[in-house]
């Protein structure tokens, strides 16, 4: 049932406007209340970093845990940052609150990066109710509709900034467009969780403290191969009772009474990739935004769920740590030993020396200005950050060691490989049904040229010989509810079917111009199928079958549902890419 209202902080915007929001679904053109952070000078400049003693190792949660004067010092250090957000906002504790933290990330109100309320609720809500009209939940329209509207006004507090927040407030990185070949998710990400732990552990008053990162698969669900949250955010059954703990998270996931698919957990596609855009724009979707999406009602409802809001809940730093550990741990791999630092960076990621000079401005623990540029985030001291596990991570539920690599599958399906033959489907428009798509031969024969290929692909990494599944313009007309697995199958033997990639649609139209509004899709994705290939049995290009099945974005069971089509992919291949011999 929904879950009851008793168990929601209650914030400023009244609930007879957020009734004529949900009315309306329109939004009503304005900004509700005046009641953010007043202007004020800011308290210092840009202070001279000091790199201190080395960085503790951020731990796992299931081994964090363990130790209880780690956990007391997180526990101290995240209530006090939760008290500091009733702080006079022209104060180093507000400077240093959650709320100063999570409107970083993203914040509802107006003036600098604000995100319209009113128009989230207006694109949401209709996703909100289809999302708990669906299974598992089958509740009522007027038991979903109640639900959402709980949801909306627990997280409806607006703000506005002050001269110092200003230019901080709202600054998250996700890709668009405009940042598809430049990614800045992942070291904006890292920079922001460096000064977060920095605050946080000024506070725990434990210079051993470091921020626990949150391994997806260390918590099996009693319907394996399902997964749970932590225990450690999901015990206690309200804020008061543990800190950690966040109401506003997906209906009945707190209360294990729902799990979440490990297909929003696995990272196999982001390892597969060799180039750094490649990775960063594939980490960001799955398993980043997939499991934001499980965690925060199918993205259709707050605090983990929209980005704006997002910093609220004390899962989201862990789960940003396990990310940046991935990413960690990519590195490491690339590097095999070599000591890791910008020059590394700059001769590795093959990102232009512009991109290295990209600026963002945080709070630090004291509550001053600081201002840093990507090449910072290669810096000794950002680097001194390291994690327990960050050599051979796990990211399908096994270690990367065990997963097999585009050198080891190239030798698989050798004559597919030489066929020379590309199949192809027209545009697709894909809504809430599954979606076979009709692959037939192209007139156009790859040429040998492995430039010619890389270029029909579309990719600027290195492309080994094999089949490969090409996905052209991937366009989202509107976030939907839910997410696309992508499949392969054989025409002869239609049970057997592999799943090729997962979508998830976290922060589409979240907010502005560093945000997804205004993002139209995802461009141009391509896959590698030799183990697929391998794992359905195929041995003929024509007996390759490609099909689009919406899932719930938590426990990632199929839909098949009426609805409008809210993405479409121009067209589909499947490409042979011979070999050199």
């Amino acid at each position: 049932m929904k879950t009851p209202t008793n168990r929601f902080r209650r914030t400023q915007l009244s609930s007879g406007l957020l009734s004529v929001l949900l009315l309306s679904l329109a939004g009503c053109g304005g900004n509700a209340g005046e009641g953010g952070p007043a202007s004020s000078e800011p308290v210092g400049d840009s202070p001279a970093e000091t790199s201190g003693p080395e960085v503790p190792i951020r731990q796992n949660v299931s081994d964090f845990v363990n130790d209880p004067v780690l956990v007391a010092a997180f526990r101290q250090a995240t209530e006090t940052m939760r008290r500091n957000s009733s702080a006079d906002p022209s104060t180093v504790e507000f400077r240093t609150s959650l709320t100063f933290w999570a409107n970083t990330h993203g914040y509802f109100g107006t003036g600098g990066n604000a995100t319209s309320f009113a128009a989230t609720v207006a694109r949401r809500l209709p996703q909100c109710l289809s999302f708990l009209t669906s299974s598992p939940y089958n509740f009522s329209t007027q038991e979903a509709r109640e639900t959402c509207e709980e949801y909306y006004e627990a997280a409806s507090q607006e703000f506005s900034p002050d001269a110092f927040s200003d230019g901080i407030w709202g600054t998250c990185q996700h890709t668009t467009d405009a940042t598809r070949t430049t990614p800045r998710f992942l070291p904006w990400h890292r920079l922001y969780l460096y000064y977060y732990e920095r605050t946080l552990r000024k506070y725990a008053g434990n210079d051993a403290f470091a921020l626990p990162y949150w391994d997806y698969f260390d918590y099996p669900a009693n319907d394996p191969p399902n997964l749970w949250m932590p225990p450690f955010v999901t015990e206690g059954g309200s804020t008061t009772a543990n800190t950690f703990y966040d109401a506003l998270r997906t209906v009945w996931l707190n209360e294990q009474r729902t799990s979440m698919t490990p297909d929003n957990a696995s990272a196999k596609d982001a390892f597969a990739e060799s180039a750094f855009v490649d990775f960063s724009n594939t980490l960001e979707g799955v398993p980043h935004g997939a499991m934001h999406c499980a965690t925060g009602n199918g993205c259709t409802a707050p605090h983990i769920g929209w980005v704006p809001v997002a910093g609220n809940d004390p899962l989201f730093y862990m789960h940003h740590a396990n990310i940046d550990r991935l990413w960690q741990c990519w590195m490491n791999r690339k590097a095999g030993g070599e000591p890791i630092d910008l020059d590394w960076a700059k001769a590795n990621l093959g990102m232009p020396e512009e991109w290295y000079q990209i600026s963002y401005d945080f709070a630090d623990e004291n509550g001053n200005r600081v201002t840093k540029t990507i090449a910072d985030a290669f810096s000794p001291e950002v680097l001194a950050v390291r994690y327990a596990e960050e050599v051979n991570c796990r990211i399908d539920g096994m270690p990367m060691d065990q997963m097999p690599t585009e050198a080891t599958l190239a030798s698989v399906n050798e004559e597919l490989a030489q066929a020379d033959m590309v199949m192809m489907s027209g545009k697709m428009d894909l809504a809430m049904r599954p979606s076979k798509v009709d692959l037939i031969p192209e007139v156009q024969v790859l040429e040998q040229d492995q430039i010619a290929a890389e270029e029909l692909i579309g990719t600027v990494g290195t492309v080994s010989a094999g089949v490969w599944l090409v996905l052209e313009n991937i366009v989202v007309k509107e976030a939907p509810a839910y997410t696309y697995n992508v499949y392969i199958y054989s025409k002869k033997a239609p049970e057997k079917r592999a799943l090729v990639t997962r979508f998830s649609f976290f922060g589409f139209g979240d907010h502005g111009d560093h945000g997804a509004e205004g993002a139209s899709g995802f461009g141009t994705r391509r896959y590698y199928l030799n183990d697929d290939i391998q794992e359905v049995g195929i041995t003929d290009m024509e007996d390759i079958a490609v099909e689009f099945v919406p899932n719930s974005a938590v426990t990632g069971e199929p839909l098949d549902q009426d609805g409008e089509s809210l993405i479409s992919v121009d067209s589909v291949r499947v490409m042979a890419i011979p070999g050199s011999g």
